[in-house]
């Protein structure tokens, strides 16, 4: 009998591990691949996430600094440098394999093997693999990602129109293009997918090149993505990896009697962006904080109704507006994509989000402000268009 059983190693499983660990609890992780794996993303480590860990990232982890970002549509683009570093480009493999090593060092225990299925009793909560053994603990953890099926005995199954969908590459410019490619900066392009973008990020070795939108609204995305690869200088032939993504709002149920949802599992997702690594590091932290403070009362209510308080309170108003700022661009992407695309301001604020220097909020009623002049002049031409 574990105090804790967590369920996926990847970096939200990883963090509860590890917070649940050095807070003296008995914490089985089990995981059924073997680590290091690959795993197909774009690898942007925001300053939000670094925040988190603390800014415990080893110097051999960083294969780059950010420090800015290009962003195209059409025929616009727009460059901003900042100050200050506002991400790290690392390799996903080695990053996850860092942060269970992590956390098998403070004490966690490590299982291989895939789990199929799991039971809460009143006092404690049952895993079983596909051969029927058990494990037990007091509590559960599922951080299985967004392929699993153990986090719908939670919450329902959920339509295609609520899950993203990445597309990525690692690549090599050709030719001429390498001296022409940002160093500290990453470029998004806008207009390649419906409510996503195409991006390249300069890590030390190659490229990620890749594109992201919603999962229905994704066919041809292959060839999208050699479109892209194409225009930015890259070989036409690649061969892409591609992940499914959660949509962070609207929000989901996040428990059971005494199992929680974190990470990917949990929804806890940027809808504009897709970024999710801050969101599963602290969701992992914040579910074995409550486990922990709680345990000697042994009171499993109190642990699923702060965990959900606490994580509501920290996320979601960041990813209700990240969701908002996503359909207004879906509904409206000439103007608002123009907007964002056309001015620097735009993404000075933009790129202060996963810095915490703002909220996706602060940035979607700014983006208002500044179309609200052209609105009149849009809803004109589109009534004369129908009316045709």
């Amino acid at each position: 009998m574990f105090d804790l059983i967590v369920i996926g190693a990847g970096p939200a499983g990883s963090a509860a591990a590890y917070t649940a660990a050095v807070s003296g609890l008995d914490v089985l992780l089990i995981e059924k691949e073997r680590f290091p794996r690959p795993k197909p993303c774009g690898g942007a480590i925001s300053k939000r996430a670094l925040f988190y860990m603390d800014g415990d990232l080893p110097a051999s982890l960083q294969e780059n600094e950010i420090y800015g970002a290009k962003i195209s549509y059409k025929d616009k683009s727009v460059e901003v440098v900042k100050e200050h570093r506002i991400a790290v480009l690392i390799a996903r493999d080695q990053f996850d394999h860092y942060l269970l090593q992590k956390a098998l060092r403070a004490g966690a225990l490590i299982q291989r093997d895939k789990i199929h299925d799991f039971f809460e009793e009143d006092d404690f909560v049952r895993v079983y693999n596909k051969q029927r053994h058990q494990y037990r603990a007091k509590y559960l953890i599922i951080a299985e990602g967004a392929h699993g099926k153990l986090k719908y005995q939670i919450r329902g199954r959920e339509s295609k129109d609520r899950y993203g969908f990445g597309l990525v590459a690692e690549l090599k410019p050709s030719g001429t293009q390498t001296s022409a490619l940002p160093k500290k900066i990453m470029e998004f392009q806008f207009g390649i997918t419906s409510r996503g973008y195409g991006w390249i990020f300069p890590h030390k070795n190659h490229h990620s090149v890749g594109i992201y939108g919603i999962a229905r609204e994704m066919n041809g995305a292959k060839s999208k993505l050699q479109t892209l690869c194409g225009h930015s200088g890259f070989s036409a032939g690649c061969s892409p990896k591609g992940h499914v993504i959660p949509l962070g709002w609207p929000r989901k149920k996040l428990t059971g009697k005494r199992t929680l949802l974190c990470g990917d599992a949990g929804g806890f997702v940027d809808t504009f962006s897709g970024e999710g690594i801050a969101y599963a590091i602290r969701s992992g932290q914040i579910a074995s904080q409550k486990i922990a403070a709680a345990l000697p009362q042994d009171d499993a209510t109190d642990v699923t109704t702060a965990y959900e308080k606490d994580c509501r309170e920290e996320f979601d108003d960041n990813l209700k507006y990240a969701f908002r700022f996503a359909e207004c661009l879906r509904k409206y992407p000439d103007l608002l994509f123009s907007i964002f695309a056309g001015d620097e301001r735009m993404i000075h604020d933009y790129l202060d989000v996963p810095a915490m220097e703002a909220t996706y909020k602060q940035l979607f009623y700014r983006m208002l402000r500044r179309a609200f002049p052209q609105l009149p002049g849009l809803l004109r031409e589109r009534l004369r268009v129908n009316t045709d």
